[in-house]
């Protein structure tokens, strides 16, 4: 009878946990996921890695897998998520702070161009006009600006207006070359 408490013992022994290396995998895709803070076009990197680590630790039970890898898969879990989360929360600030920046731009030239104060919007377009104020520069930027805005159809009702104009930012229209 001893003997055979002796085997189960030795069984018991014998039985050891696995390494998952699904689990440092997805420890080491979260981590990754840590660069979509930066860059908008990682952020799925950062739920990848989550997804395999909740997978891990779902199959942990089955497979027998060791604290280690239960370990790795759970912080894989927490930096994805964490990671996803602040990525998406932080492009979403940047771009409602981008658009009121932009909105009030767009305020201060229609406004401007409304009272018909010329000097202000060419400030605002990024062409100060003491710059071609020489008399060799014929076709510079700033001539070509001024002249559009004297001879542009929508900038000549906008300073003929009587009342003054009441203006709704509607939206942002624009191209990323770069995205």
């Amino acid at each position: 009878m001893s003997e055979v408490f002796l085997t189960a013992e030795a069984e018991e022994a014998r039985e050891t946990t696995n390494f998952s290396f699904m689990a440092l995998m997805a420890f080491l895709i979260s981590l990754a996921g840590l660069f979509s803070i930066q860059y908008i076009q990682m952020l799925p990197v950062p739920f990848v890695g989550a997804a395999v680590g909740a997978l891990s630790l779902l199959m942990a039970k089955r497979f027998k897998l060791g604290m280690l890898s239960k370990f790795l898969a759970f912080i894989a879990v927490s930096v994805g998520t964490t990671t996803a989360s602040y990525s998406l929360l932080y492009r979403e600030i940047e771009t409602n702070h981008d658009l009121e920046q932009v909105r009030k731009i767009a305020e201060v030239y229609l406004d401007n161009l409304s009272k018909d104060k010329l000097k202000e919007v060419f400030y605002l377009v990024g062409f100060p006009p003491e710059l071609d104020e020489g008399p060799s520069v014929s076709d510079s930027p700033t001539k070509r600006a001024m002249k559009r805005l004297t001879e542009d159809l929508a900038h000549i009702e906008i300073r003929n207006r009587k009342s003054p104009p009441k203006w709704v930012f509607v939206a942002v229209v624009s191209e990323y070359p770069n995205a």
